[in-house]
């Protein structure tokens, strides 16, 4: 089975215990405080993240067929969304991202209440790493 189903699963059943939207954005932004750290010298305009609300660094890699992401913004409800995006993502096979349909935010309820703008930013994000995948590999 593709390994991002299974972490997909795990986070639709940690969220489907929180029963209300405040609820939800608390979870949110306490999973954020788990952001791994990047690196100073990559908070530069190479690893912006384009049109996204909150300013967001992102540094892809390839390790052993496995991308390696790290990321970082100051802003909290980014910060959770990010680590969300890098336990689906990170440490997985090229193979099992190229064939995985990301709809986890709808499965958890957060397409619902994402402003246009952060649900584009969201995209935005899984686009450049499917990008680099496909630049990459």
């Amino acid at each position: 089975m593709n390994s991002l189903i299974e972490k997909e699963k795990k986070i639709i059943e940690e969220f489907s215990i929180l029963e209300t939207l405040e609820e939800k954005y608390i979870y949110l932004i306490e999973i954020g405080k788990n952001l791994p750290l990047i690196n100073n010298k990559y908070l530069i305009d190479k690893y912006l993240i384009e049109n996204c609300q909150s300013k967001i660094w992102m540094r892809l890699n390839l390790k052993k067929k496995k991308l390696i992401i790290k990321a970082y913004t100051e802003a909290l409800i980014p910060k959770g969304i990010l680590f969300l995006i890098i336990r689906i993502y990170s440490n997985s096979y090229i193979n099992d991202i190229i064939n995985y349909n990301n709809n986890f935010f709808k499965k958890i309820g957060f397409k619902n209440f994402l402003s246009p703008l952060r649900s584009n930013g969201v995209l935005n994000i899984i686009n450049k790493i499917k990008l680099f995948i496909l630049n990459n590999y």
